[in-house]
């Protein structure tokens, strides 16, 4: 999840790179959006989007190109029965860094991908 530095302030996330705090901040952030938004999931996902603020001030979805391209492909994703979803099994896999730093990542880097196995 993404994100901004004073979302996560708000949200008591100290590091946006520990998978841990990053998904607890992010969905207690759309939660909040939710009950904001009184559980319209079209306003709330604009708003995880592009920010409370301009939905409020356009009382709808903003006209960004991306906040309106993002709002259709989560609601498509949304309401599509579970057997229309995409799914994609890819390998996972892990490196970690000369600095201890642990990266999980779906794409393989060249040969460092078979070491990370």
């Amino acid at each position: 999840m993404q994100l901004m530095p004073e979302t996560a302030a708000a949200l008591g996330v100290r590091d946006s790179f520990d998978a841990r705090e990053n998904i607890d901040g992010g969905t207690r952030h759309l939660r909040s959006m939710m009950v904001r938004f009184r559980y319209d999931v079209r306003l709330a996902v604009a708003a995880y989007n592009a920010g409370e603020k301009p939905v409020t001030v356009y009382r709808g979805v903003p006209p960004f190109p991306e906040t309106r391209d993002y709002v259709a492909q989560v609601l498509r994703l949304y309401e599509a029965p579970a057997e229309w979803r995409p799914t994609r099994v890819r390998e996972a896999y892990r490196f970690v860094q000369p600095d201890g730093t642990i990266v999980y990542t779906n794409l393989g880097v060249g040969p460092l991908a078979a070491l990370a196995r």
